[in-house]
C-alpha cells in the first residue's frame, strides 16, 4: 500500500529546489500530494492550508512542509502529534542568520530578529526531519541549535535537468564573456567580481561581465562599478531564459562573499552553470568539496579580488581556444 506525504505550503513549485525535494521522497516510495497555494497574504495562506489539511491532509501518512515553512511549521506540530504522523520540514535557510548576521538588515538588538531565530528553533525541534542543503550547512545547524546531524537529511539544491544541460552554442572568439546571476546578497560578493572586474580591465580589453538579477545590494554595486567600461548589469530574466545566458558565457561566477554562510551552501548558479558545461569559479567553501571532483569548477579564496581576475585571466586563454560550441 503506497505511503501518501502531504507537502502543503507557498513554496516555488517550479525551483529545482523543490523538485528535487520532491523526488528524494519519490524515490524513496512515497506518493506526494501537494496542497500548494498562491494567495495573496500570509494569514489567508496559512487559513486556506489548514483547512485544506482538515478535508484532505488527515487521509495522509505523513505532512512535509517545502520551504519555506518556517510560519507553518508550529500549526502543524501540533495537528501531525494526535494522531501521530511524521513531520518533516524543509528548513533549507536558518531566517535569523540570513537576515542578522548574513544581509545585516537588522541586528540581534532587535526583537524581529529573536522571533526569527524561534522560528528556526521550532523547524529543528518540532520536525520529526529537517531538510538542509549541505552537509556543511547540517553539521553547523544541528551545532548552533543543540541537535544531531542525524536529525537531518541533506538534499542538495541541485538543477532543473529540464533546463540546464549542456548543447552547442556559438561563441565569440574575440570576446570572454563572464557571467553572474544573483540577488546581490552579501554572500554573493559581487563587490569581490566587481574589483576582479577592474583588474581584468586592466590586462585585457577582450573581457565583458555580465551581472543578471536584482537585490539588496545592486545600487551600491552600480556606483562600485562605475568607470568600468567591461561591466554591464541586466535585470533579472526568467528561470526558463537562463539557460542560453550561461550556454552563450564562457565562464560563470558563483559566490565570493567573507559571511560565515558562504561556508555552508552550494548556490543554484554553480550547479546550473555546471549542468551547461561551462567553466565556474567559486569560492573555495567546506561546502563546495562535498560536490567532489569537478573537471569544470575553479576554486578561488573568498573575498579575493586578485585571485578571482587571476582565475578569469588563466581560463580565458583556455576558453578561447577550446572549439566553437560549449564543452560537454
Amino acid at each position: 500500500m503506497p505511503r501518501i506525504l502531504w507537502a502543503a505550503g507557498y513554496y516555488d513549485r517550479g525551483s529545482p529546489r523543490w523538485r528535487n525535494v520532491r523526488r528524494a521522497f519519490e524515490e524513496d516510495g512515497w506518493t506526494v500530494v501537494e496542497c500548494h497555494t498562491d494567495r495573496k497574504g500570509g494569514l489567508s495562506k496559512i487559513l486556506f492550508i489548514f483547512k485544506e489539511y482538515l478535508r484532505w491532509g488527515r487521509k495522509c501518512d505523513a505532512v512535509l512542509l517545502p520551504f519555506p515553512a518556517h510560519h507553518l511549521v508550529p500549526l502543524f506540530w501540533l495537528r501531525t502529534r494526535l494522531p501521530k504522523k511524521k513531520l518533516f520540514v524543509d528548513m533549507f535557510i536558518s531566517l535569523a542568520e540570513s537576515v542578522v548576521e548574513d544581509r545585516k538588515v537588522i541586528t540581534w538588538a532587535n526583537p524581529r530578529a529573536w522571533w526569527l531565530w524561534l522560528l528556526d528553533w521550532c523547524c529543528v525541534h518540532m520536525a520529526d526531519e529537517v531538510l538542509i542543503d549541505t552537509k556543511t550547512h547540517r553539521d553547523h545547524l544541528a551545532q548552533r541549535f543543540h541537535s544531531t546531524p542525524d536529525h537531518f537529511r541533506v538534499v542538495y539544491v541541485g538543477t532543473r535537468e529540464d533546463l540546464f544541460f549542456s548543447k552547442e552554442s556559438l561563441k565569440n572568439k574575440n570576446v570572454t564573456n563572464v557571467l553572474f546571476v544573483g540577488t546581490y546578497i552579501p554572500l554573493q560578493g559581487v563587490d569581490v567580481i566587481i574589483d576582479a572586474a577592474k583588474i581584468v580591465e586592466q590586462q585585457t580589453k577582450n573581457t565583458h561581465f555580465t551581472l543578471i538579477g536584482n537585490g539588496q545590494l545592486r545600487k551600491a554595486m552600480e556606483k562600485r562599478a562605475e568607470g568600468s567600461s567591461n561591466i554591464a548589469f541586466v535585470d533579472r530574466v526568467p528561470l526558463e531564459q537562463l539557460p542560453d545566458h550561461f550556454r552563450d558565457a564562457d565562464i560563470a561566477l558563483g559566490i565570493f562573499g567573507s559571511t560565515p554562510k558562504t561556508q555552508w551552501v552550494i548556490p543554484h548558479k554553480v550547479f546550473d552553470a555546471l549542468a551547461c558545461g561551462v567553466h565556474t569559479i567559486t569560492a573555495d567553501t567546506p561546502a563546495i568539496h562535498e560536490l567532489g571532483e569537478q573537471p569544470l569548477l575553479h576554486l578561488v579564496p573568498a573575498g579575493d579580488a586578485k585571485a578571482l581576475a587571476e582565475e578569469i585571466l588563466e581560463l580565458q586563454g583556455i576558453v578561447q581556444r577550446a572549439p566553437d560550441t560549449i564543452r560537454p
